[in-house]
């Protein structure tokens, strides 16, 4: 979701961007014009600092030397955005432009380093999202002030074993909750914070048991939960054993029971491990 100020942007730049810079991010801008372009006002408006008058109208849209507001953001929310405009404009005086930037997935690293540092929450829970933020970024900003760029780190694929250990500990019970959710937390996180969640509607141990990557051992053991939340989760995951669905068909919550039942039954008594939950021997060769 954009934020709020993004709908009332008006660039302010610090310095005028150079002229092989202007062309592209025109040329970007271009691209995502609707089709029968729409009536524009008159002027241009000057948002690379100053008043334009130069007259401006369709087939139009802007002048060369002056994109609007509204196209600089949607050429920066395209991905084919060049890497060079997404730098230079990770400068620029408005945080909606920032912003944008933070969320292009084309921005290069040494660029979300950078932004890593903005004085805006939102900017800085962007890049601590981002697939490509620098791993010393994530660990600085999974210590930020803000639970929500906390979060996002937490969530965050690429984030390091060592980044998710602490986030693990964070004082947020959502953030704890966010890490049991990564597909790359350790099993031994999984497995501290599944043990260390005190209470019932937290939320951390529901995460846990839907963790793509939760052993089934620890499954074993969450298929006893007293949350009846964690023990669908459960009986929803592929790495949950046969004899541990078998157990929980006669689960007393009737959703459980049924879910249970239900990959019993699809899955033919099979599961991604076999009957004893562990991993199959291997076939002996020739």
């Amino acid at each position: 979701m954009n934020p709020p100020w993004s709908n009332q942007y008006r660039r302010r730049s610090s310095s005028p961007p150079s002229p092989q810079v202007l062309p592209g991010l025109f040329t970007q801008a271009s691209i995502s014009l609707p089709d029968p372009v729409p009536p524009v006002p008159s002027r241009c408006g000057g948002i690379w600092g100053g008043e334009c008058t130069e007259p401006v109208g369709p087939p139009d849209w802007a002048c060369r030397e002056h994109p609007r507001p509204d196209q600089t953001l949607a050429a920066l929310a395209r991905p084919e955005c060049p890497p060079e405009i997404l730098s230079w404009l990770s400068n620029d005086l408005s945080p909606a432009v920032r912003w944008e930037v933070a969320n292009n997935p084309s921005t290069p690293p040494e660029t979300l380093g950078r932004l890593g540092d903005d004085k805006h929450t939102s900017i800085r829970k962007a890049v601590a999202a981002h697939s490509a933020c620098p791993p010393g970024m994530l660990e600085k900003l999974c210590h930020d002030e803000s639970w929500e760029v906390r979060n996002s780190v937490a969530r965050n694929p690429a984030a390091s074993p060592g980044v998710l250990r602490m986030t693990g500990h964070d004082r947020a019970s959502l953030v704890r909750a966010s890490t049991a959710t990564n597909p790359s937390c350790p099993p031994e996180m999984l497995r501290l914070l599944a043990q260390r969640s005190a209470h019932r509607q937290d939320g951390v141990r529901q995460s846990v048991a839907g963790n793509p990557s939760c052993p089934s051992d620890m499954l074993r053991v969450l298929a006893l939960d007293d949350n009846p939340a964690v023990r669908l989760n459960v009986a929803r995951h592929p790495n949950t054993g046969e004899l541990t669905l078998q157990t929980m068909i006669h689960d007393p919550e009737p959703q459980v029971a049924r879910t249970a039942a239900g990959r019993l039954a699809a899955q033919g008594g099979k599961t991604k491990t076999d009957l004893t939950d562990k991993p199959p021997a291997s076939t002996p060769a020739g």
